[in-house]
């Protein structure tokens, strides 16, 4: 679950097994766009579900519907699942003293 530049350090290959990229999409008119501050609040909600759920494979994080996403099963494939919702605002930063 982690971001696409954390992942980057990465070197896939020695892990010596598939990849699954999770991607959380705000979708407006069809139109997907990922909002950094949602994407990282529902990366760290897929790790709830899969530790909670005991998720053991790929297909059961297909299941996965909170926050409002929803696997979109025309943007996905097998290493990517797309998960989409109707777009968000972020909430604007909160000034510091």
């Amino acid at each position: 679950c982690a971001s696409v530049e954390y992942f980057s350090a990465v070197d896939r290959a020695s892990l010596g097994l598939p990849v699954i990229t999770p991607v959380f999409l705000e979708t407006a008119d069809d139109a997907g766009k990922t909002v950094g501050f949602w994407a990282k609040r529902a990366r760290g909600a897929l790790a709830r579900y899969v530790a909670e759920g005991h998720i053991t494979t790929p297909d059961d994080l297909r299941g996965f519907d909170m926050g409002g996403y929803r696997l979109d099963p025309n943007r996905s494939d097998q290493g990517k699942l797309v998960f989409t919702r109707p777009y968000q605002k972020a909430p604007a930063a909160k000034a510091t003293k």
